[in-house]
């Protein structure tokens, strides 16, 4: 006895679409990075503002120089307030499709993320794990609406 089996498939071209976009949106993810810029703006501010984590304190003479220099004391990073302006509300950022990319300024930014060979200590600007993980949050949310 012969078997037949006939099987017929609805929807297969609405997905096959939705797939394409969703592989477009994905090669430019131009749209979630206007979202992202203010969230790494905040995240950096949150550094400044806690000094830290992990950022040592100001030596006793570093405090002095400042003060002679007409700065306050404190609080760490902010002598004049341009490096925490530029990583903050004055935060540059490249975009192209595929990342993002924020830029501190050449000097005293890399010094301060990796500190120096003098005893000068790293302090670096990081996100924490919520951070991140609101990030990543965005970065889907942005995928699947260019699935939908």
């Amino acid at each position: 006895m012969p078997f037949q089996m006939k099987v017929e498939v609805f929807g297969d071209t609405i997905v096959a679409r939705k797939l394409l976009r969703f592989a477009e949106r994905a090669m430019d993810m131009t749209p979630a990075w206007d979202e992202v810029e203010p969230q790494l703006q905040k995240a950096f501010e949150r550094n400044f503002a806690s000094e830290g984590p992990g950022w040592a304190p100001l030596k006793a003479s570093t405090i002095r120089d400042r003060i002679a220099q007409g700065y306050s004391p404190g609080p760490i990073l902010t002598r004049s307030g341009a490096y925490r302006k530029a990583m903050t509300s004055g935060l540059v950022v490249h975009k192209n499709p595929g990342e993002l990319v924020a830029l501190a300024p050449e000097v005293p930014g890399k010094f301060h993320q990796f500190g120096t060979r003098t005893p000068m200590p790293a302090r670096p600007l990081r996100l924490r794990e919520t951070e991140k993980r609101e990030i990543i949050k965005t970065i889907q949310r942005v995928l699947i609406e260019g699935y939908q």
